[in-house]
């Protein structure tokens, strides 16, 4: 995993490393997150990955600082 930057190269290898992430995991995925996000975090990229993830049923946002658990996409049945 390289250093994260800003540089456009680097960026995309964290994406693809992400998203490839997300598309290997299965049932409840867990998250830790502050309460922001930049528009232009990974995250979003890797969102998108879980959702398509067909073996993913939840993924549960953990606030960083609370620790209060919210699902924030869950697959519905079939």
């Amino acid at each position: 995993m390289p250093t994260w930057s800003r540089d456009a190269a680097v960026r995309a290898r964290w994406t693809e490393i992400s998203t490839r992430y997300a598309g290997g995991v299965s049932g409840d995925v867990y998250v830790v997150m502050g309460r922001s996000v930049r528009k232009d975090a990974v995250w979003h990229e890797q969102f998108k990955a879980l959702k398509r993830n067909v073996n993913v049923t939840r993924v549960i946002k953990v606030d960083l600082t609370t620790g209060r658990e919210v699902v924030i996409h869950a697959r519905g049945p079939g």
